[in-house]
């Protein structure tokens, strides 16, 4: 079983100290063409070339790694591996020796399955110029912190905003490539950090491209060969979200192997009409490009496929024109890789009509599910008034675009907004108004809404509720501009910013709501395609520095199946490991939703203690917890909705603390978490604690 989220308590019980590892030690493991241990320029040092030295019992998930390198200015790359899960999976910065003084002198980038991503994350966010001195020693100081990190290189700062693999513990090591380098003065020290550099604001996705794509299992490229159509095959199906930079990368869910060397990346294009419609796409390495089956395209964008000089770097570079077909059509890119980032990306231009479709409320489109409904006059327009109940657009598809609105509501309690990239009933994104809090901080609220489980109390603050004053029963206009993990809201002249929105970014239904006092809809309109924002990019969320940042979770079950219990009863469950969201929380939801006798599910993680000793620990919930150690039951408690206090929201935070008799080893920490509305959650960071691999 692996673990994803493990821990290991420090003996220091205020913060650790480096942990310097001379390169003759016998921790270093080294595999290379060529290794030495030698005296160069003044230092003890280990020359390394076409390989690597993994440091052996290293585990670090937030800290600093420091070290002095040296190196001729020749054809080479030199760097350090961290975070490495193994020695296929890692992040890694890396020094091009012979590029100094160039854009690209050093480069970020996460390996997956062995595959390296230069040519998928470029630019500035990713690579920096920095001037290097030739043959002579320089000082190395790389800082991470949940999923942000910076690299110091002699005076130059250079930040890395977003790290992308998951957040944990892992490895260490040095590598160095063609031109060898030296090595001096490693030594690491896990811990929270302080980053230097201000946070930049979050990457900005091109408009209008594919940001999920379902992806097949791997394949043999020669089993196209010859062939203009799209043969068909047994193959396993994995939908892939595309990074920030609207690339999707492949190796997130494979690697490369002899007769495995190619994926199908496919999604689905919908047209209202027989159309010509263009579509701008890169990729990495080799492509077939299919329309409904059909071959359209096919080209080689490899390392020096082109010239001797061309990098292969993916970007929106290429076009074709789409002969659409009415209805749905199979949009299919057989990608192939050798080296440097197994990707594709595409944006497609309008292959819905991007202008606005209005639908009025008498509409026979609007399918209505209401305690109360009716279609009446209101305050000069023709409106929609909604008491507890939904009114979902039929036939409505949006993934980017526009949706507006007027909207009329007396300030008594209640709540009234719109669902959108509806999957289904139950899954989809909202942004709602609470109409008794008029200028209040949560005026409104954006949240996820995964297995029909809003998320309000796990998205709280200025990220997702803005202030705003609403007027009493008069009309007034909402507007809310999607484009791919971004949205904006624009509330009479008040502008709300949605960082991030939460679920993939597909194609899905539209519907208004109102609940408890209810609200009047007029004038809906929605117009699909790219969109521009009016507020400026967020930065990116920080998660609190030692939270758990992956859990293992169960299948659901009875919550009174652990009544009158102080030890943790064996059960057949079914484990899933599930990620926390960037505020380092993580949402239960995202795996199943409550059912009377299927409202509860254990999440756990691993605790190492090096010996048997107390530590503090954090917490949070929603709604009801009971926590286990060792399968021993240590505390139990209710923070549900106005469980404490008439007030009392039950919003999920680090606000409880538990005393953890750890015994010498590994510990076994369980949270029991059982649902009524508002948020399957928790979060927990042990104190005094380092990562642990």
């Amino acid at each position: 079983m692996k673990i994803l989220a493990a821990l290991t308590v420090a003996l220091i019980a205020t913060h650790a100290f480096a942990d310097p590892v001379p390169f003759d030690s016998p921790r270093w493991k080294i595999g290379a063409k060529e290794s030495r241990i030698e005296e160069y320029r003044g230092k003890p040092s280990l020359f390394l070339k076409d390989g690597n030295a993994l440091l052996d019992g290293a585990s670090m998930q937030d800290g600093v790694v420091e070290l002095d390198v040296a190196f001729h200015l020749g054809q080479g790359f030199s760097g350090v591996m961290f975070r490495m899960e193994d020695g296929d999976n890692y992040e890694l910065v890396y020094l091009r020796q012979h590029l100094s003084g160039k854009p690209d002198a050093s480069q970020y980038t996460p390996v997956m399955h062995k595959l390296w991503g230069w040519q998928i994350y470029t630019g500035p966010r990713y690579d920096a110029r920095i001037t290097y001195p030739d043959g002579e020693w320089f000082h190395v100081k790389l800082s991470f912190a949940g999923s942000r990190g910076e690299v110091e290189i002699g005076n130059e700062l250079l930040p890395i905003p977003d790290l992308k693999r998951a957040v944990i513990a892992g490895g260490l090591g040095v590598f160095a490539a063609t031109e060898g380098a030296h090595f001096a003065n490693f030594e690491f020290r896990p811990g929270p950090v302080t980053l230097r550099g201000k946070e930049p604001a979050a990457e900005t996705m091109p408009a209008g491209v594919v940001t999920t794509w379902e992806v097949s299992t791997p394949f043999a490229e020669t089993s196209l060969a010859g062939q203009t159509r799209l043969p068909s095959m047994p193959l396993k199906w994995s939908k892939l979200p595309v990074e920030s930079n609207g690339i999707a990368n492949l190796a997130r869910l494979s690697g490369v192997a002899p007769g495995a060397e190619t994926v199908i990346a496919r999604t689905t294009l919908h047209s209202d009409e027989a159309a010509t419609r263009e579509i701008a796409f890169g990729y990495s390495d080799r492509v077939r490009v299919y329309l409904n089956g059909r071959l359209l395209y096919a080209g080689n964008d490899g390392f020096a496929a082109r010239d001797y000089a061309s990098l292969g770097l993916v970007g929106l570079w290429e076009s074709l024109a789409l002969p659409l077909q009415k209805g749905d059509n199979e949009l299919a890119f057989a990608v192939s890789e050798t080296f440097g980032g197994w990707a594709v990306m595409a944006a497609v231009a309008a292959a819905r009509s991007t202008t606005a479709d209005s639908v009025p409320f008498d509409s026979p489109r609007w399918k209505i599910d209401a305690k109360e409904k009716r279609v009446e006059e209101y305050r000069g327009k023709q409106a929609l008034f909604l008491k507890d109940g939904r009114a979902v657009l039929d036939g409505a598809a949006l993934q980017d675009g526009v949706i507006e609105f007027d909207v009329a509501f007396r300030l008594a309690r209640g709540f009234s907004g719109v669902m959108f990239r509806m999957e289904n009933a139950g899954d989809y994104e909202e942004f709602y108004l609470r109409q008794h809090l008029s200028g209040m901080p949560d005026a409104n609220q954006y949240s996820p809404v995964f297995h029909g489980l809003s998320g309000w109390q796990i998205y709280t603050g200025p990220r997702y509720c803005t202030p705003i004053s609403y007027p009493d029963g008069e009309w007034f206009h909402v507007k809310l501009s999607l484009a791919g993990s971004r949205g904006e809201v624009e509330v009479g002249d008040d502008v709300i910013t949605i960082p991030e929105l939460k679920r993939n970014a597909v194609a899905g239904g539209l519907a208004v709501y109102a609940n408890i006092e209810g609200a009047r809809f007029a004038n809906f309109a929605f117009h699909p395609g790219p969109v521009t924002f009016r507020g400026k990019d967020a930065a990116a969320e920080t998660m609190p520095a030692g939270v758990v940042t992956a859990w293992e979770v169960s299948t659901p079950f009875a919550e009174k199946s652990l009544e009158g219990q102080t030890r943790l009863p064996s059960m057949a469950l079914r484990w899933t490991t599930l990620p926390v969201e960037r505020n380092g929380i993580a949402n239960l939801a995202r795996l199943a939703g409550a059912a009377p006798g299927r409202e509860t599910v254990i999440a756990r993680t691993k605790l190492h203690a090096d010996r048997a000793v107390t530590r503090e620990m954090t917490f949070g919930f929603s709604d009801r917890v009971r926590v286990y150690l060792n399968g021993r039951l240590l505390y139990a408690g209710n923070d549900g909705y106005v469980t404490r206090d008439y007030r009392f929201l039950g919003s999920v935070g680090l606000w409880d603390t538990v005393a953890l008799p750890l015994r010498k080893g590994e510990n076994e920490l369980a949270f029991a978490v059982s649902e009524n509305f508002g948020g399957w959650a928790v979060v927990a960071r042990a104190h005094a604690v380092r990562p642990y691999r």
